[in-house]
C-alpha cells in the first residue's frame, strides 16, 4: 500500500528550542531560543518551518498549516486525521482542518465560552485510559459565535480545593476535544488523540538524537537550513531502521531510537584479517552482518 493510500494521520505541534544565538529571542519558558513548528506523519518529519523564540504558538498558525498541507498534496500524500494541540483552536485552523482532512481532533484548555454548558452535562461516563480513570461526556457546540456546530468530548476532574465554578456552577476542571468524527465513542476520540503523544516524542528524538538542542551556526537562517538537513537524516533513519527489521536484524526494532541502533548494530569492533590471499573484514559481533535488501 502506497503512503498516498494509507490512513496519514499528521500531527501538528510547536516546539522551544533554547540556545543562545545571536538573534535568539526570549521564550514563554523565560529562556532565550527559536520557537519553531513541526508536523509529523507517524516518526516522519513533514514539515518544518522555524520561528523566534518570542513568537506566541497561535501567529500565523493556519498559514503555516496551509503552508504544510499543499506541500502534501504536491506530494500525493493523503491525509486521513488531523492532531493538534490548544493552540490550534481557532476558527480558521479548523475549518482548514476539516478541508483537508477527513478529521480533526484538537484540544480545548479551560475554555471558559463552553464551561455553563458543561455543567449541565448530567450523562457522565467513567472509562479507564491507561489505568486512569475519567469522565467524559459529548456535547455539540458552535464555537466562535459561528451557526455550525461541532463534537466536544469533554473530561472533567474534581478541583482539589473544592473551588465552586461560578459559569460552570460545579468544582470541577473541564477540557475538551473538539472533533468532527461523531461515530467514534467518547473513550475511542479521546485515546487518539492522546496518540499525540508519540508525536511529542517525535519532537524529542529530533531535539535529541538529530542534535536540535545544540544548534551548531550563529544565527537563526542557518540553523533553519541545519533543522531541514536533520529532518532528512531522521527520514534516511526511519528507512534504514525499516530496512533492518525487514531483513530481520537481530537486536533492532522498529522503535529504536539511533543511540540504540548504533550500539547494537553499527558501532562495533572490526578489521581487516589476511585469509587465503584474500583481505576479509573480520567484525566482532554476535550479529552476523549481510547485504541487507530493500
Amino acid at each position: 500500500m502506497s503512503s498516498a493510500q494509507k490512513e496519514n494521520t499528521l500531527d501538528f505541534d510547536n516546539v522551544i528550542t533554547e540556545n543562545e544565538k545571536q538573534d535568539a529571542e526570549y521564550t514563554y519558558k523565560h529562556s532565550k531560543g527559536y520557537h519553531p513548528n513541526m508536523a509529523f506523519i507517524g516518526r516522519i518529519p513533514v514539515h518544518i518551518e522555524n520561528r523566534n523564540g518570542n513568537t506566541p504558538a497561535k501567529y500565523q498558525q493556519k498559514e503555516t498549516i496551509e503552508r504544510c498541507f499543499d506541500n502534501l498534496k504536491k506530494h500525493n500524500l493523503k491525509i486521513k486525521n488531523f492532531r493538534a494541540d490548544a493552540a490550534s483552536y481557532q476558527k480558521e485552523v479548523i475549518e482548514l482542518a476539516e478541508k483537508n482532512a477527513e478529521f480533526f481532533y484538537i484540544r480545548m484548555m479551560d475554555f471558559e465560552d463552553i464551561r455553563e454548558c458543561c455543567g449541565k452535562i448530567t450523562n457522565w461516563q467513567t472509562i479507564e485510559i491507561s489505568y486512569d480513570k475519567k469522565e467524559v461526556a459529548s456535547i455539540l457546540y458552535a464555537p466562535f459565535s459561528g451557526e455550525k456546530q461541532y463534537r466536544i468530548v469533554v473530561t472533567r476532574k474534581k478541583r482539589k480545593d473544592a473551588q465552586i465554578d461560578f459559569l460552570s456552577g460545579s468544582a470541577y476542571t473541564y477540557q475538551g476535544i473538539i472533533t468532527n468524527n461523531y461515530e467514534q465513542t467518547e473513550k475511542q476520540v479521546t485515546e487518539f488523540y492522546n496518540g499525540r503523544g508519540d508525536a511529542e516524542n517525535s519532537n524529542r528524538y529530533m531535539l535529541g538524537d538529530f542534535n536540535l538542542h545544540h544548534l551548531p551556526f550563529p544565527d537563526m537562517d542557518t540553523d533553519t537550513v541545519y533543522m531541514y538537513l536533520m529532518a532528512m537524516c531522521s527520514t534516511l533513519f526511519e528507512w534504514v531502521k525499516t530496512i533492518l527489521v525487514k531483513n530481520k536484524t537481530k537486536g533492532v526494532t522498529i522503535s529504536m531510537r539511533v543511540k540504540a541502533v548504533c550500539f547494537h548494530y553499527i558501532t562495533v569492533a572490526a578489521t581487516f584479517v589476511k585469509h587465503a590471499g584474500q583481505r576479509v573484514l573480520k567484525v566482532f559481533s554476535p550479529h552476523e552482518y549481510c547485504v541487507l535488501q530493500t
